[in-house]
């Protein structure tokens, strides 16, 4: 066959071709393995300079120009630190985002200092001399129970004229307005009855010799109790998107009430409690392998000494995401440290928390975290969770001011602080004595802990 019938026809094959491909080309890529005759070339065949160079390279749907293969962008071939300007948007992809071994390093370096104010830490108003009543009006305050006398009262009469027709023993029949003093009666009865720890409301009035109290006919009748419990309310009407918008005001003011009474030390700790709960509630947590297995999760960041400083409740699953570019936990850890952020505090959480991207933007914000670490968490260093380990064997690295190191003793401990230098210490024992070493076989082992694991344990 001729040259230039042999050129008219490859022209006319790859039009045709051109009409039935996708968008996506499947030869595109140099494959010729996995395609040899659509790459082959011969003496007859010409190359794509030549063919860019013949005169009909510029027809419709016969330039190869536009399909010219181009040789793959490989994560071998990039230098470091190299970035292509027309290709930018695509270097996430071309980099691996978990692949920051580069960034790791084994050389110990002195970990930031930031100013705390001790000499402010403590209570912040003097208590001595004030009564009990005086001591809890500082939480509660008195705002919180008028607040919460004018909403039972407002939902009472929105009850009262409900509930129609009234039958004879209605709780209703008849309602009266709570006062100020009635509330704080109530209130007092319902702390009194969680550490009594009746069977039902009723058994707290009752004239049975086994479950009399004279505190409880004294304050008010068993039926004004049962009307007050009936119309309590605090909700706030304004903000009903919310989940917990009937007890948000209240958890809200005496959060803030906390922190105004009293100045953290400089460690803290964030953790999670249960409160059991077996009503109808859609955010309620269900935990099989508990005894109480309906309950309410609490995430309560509190000093080493175990006063509460920040709570937030759960509420279930939510798309919420406070800070840009950052998970959900993190947004959570930020929100319950926004108060003691750029103070220089150092903050003890457990794996569920920690993250090498929190401690990162924590140490932005003038606060050191320490704390356990799940070994699949994005951003750990290989080399460390890879790494397989002896009974007593210790592997850390260093990304900026951040260490990551694990620890064997029975299982693999995994940590990471920015408060501290990886070290071995040695363990004591409740009574500050430091165990002697135990033979095992014909080897002696001294059972030393890493220095983070060990504070972990004080703080938390």
């Amino acid at each position: 066959m001729d040259d230039k019938y042999r050129e008219q026809w490859m022209r006319w094959y790859e039009e045709c071709e051109s009409e039935d491909e996708s968008r996506h080309d499947p030869y595109s890529t140099d494959d010729s393995i996995a395609d040899p005759e659509y790459m082959q070339q011969d003496s007859d065949s010409c190359t794509d300079s030549e063919y860019e160079n013949t005169p009909n390279n510029d027809e419709p749907g016969t330039s190869r120009k536009k399909r010219k293969r181009q040789e793959p962008k490989s994560k071998v071939d990039l230098p470091s630190g190299h970035v292509d300007s027309e290709g930018s948007d695509d270097i996430d992809v071309l980099l691996d985002p978990d692949n920051d071994e580069q960034k790791w390093e084994d050389n110990i370096i002195d970990c930031l200092e930031f100013s705390f104010d001790s000499i402010s830490v403590g209570l912040k108003e003097q208590l001595a001399g004030t009564s009990p009543i005086e001591v809890f009006e500082k939480i509660w305050t008195v705002d919180v129970t008028n607040y919460i006398v004018q909403k039972s009262n407002e939902y009472g009469e929105l009850l009262f004229v409900g509930n129609r027709p009234k039958s004879r023993n209605e709780r209703f029949k008849t309602f009266q307005h709570i006062s100020v003093k009635e509330m704080k009666g109530f209130l007092g009865l319902c702390l009194l009855a969680g550490q009594l720890k009746f069977k039902s409301v009723r058994d707290m009035f009752s004239m049975d010799p086994l479950n009399y109290h004279p505190i409880f006919p004294a304050t008010m009748s068993g039926r004004r109790f049962e009307q007050i419990l009936r119309c309590l309310n605090c909700a706030d009407d304004e903000n009903k998107e919310d989940n917990l918008y009937k007890v948000s005001w209240l958890v809200k003011s005496i959060i803030k009430s906390s922190q105004n009474m009293f100045s953290p030390p400089e460690a803290l700790s964030l953790d999670e409690s249960l409160l059991l709960f077996r009503g109808r509630l859609r955010f309620r947590v269900y935990i099989k392998n508990k005894k109480s297995k309906y309950e309410i999760k609490f995430y309560e960041l509190c000093s080493n000494d175990g006063y509460v400083l920040n709570i937030e409740i759960y509420k279930g699953k939510s798309n919420r995401e406070d800070v840009r570019g950052s998970s959900k936990i993190n947004s959570l850890v930020l929100r319950l440290l926004e108060p003691f952020l750029d103070k220089g505090h150092h903050i003890y959480m457990d794996n569920f928390y920690n993250s090498v991207q929190l401690s990162e933007i924590l140490l932005q914000r003038k606060t050191h975290s320490t704390g356990t670490l799940r070994s699949n968490r994005k951003g750990n260093p290989k080399e460390v969770t890879g790494a397989k380990l002896k009974s007593g064997q210790h592997i850390w690295r260093r990304k900026g001011n951040v260490y990551v190191s694990k620890w064997r003793d029975k299982r693999d401990v995994l940590s990471i602080t920015t408060g501290y230098k990886p070290e071995l210490v040695e363990n004591a024992n409740r009574f500050n004595n430091v165990p002697a070493p135990f033979a095992r076989k014909t080897s002696i082992l001294l059972m030393d802990h890493p220095r983070v694991n060990n504070t972990i344990n004080t703080k938390m």
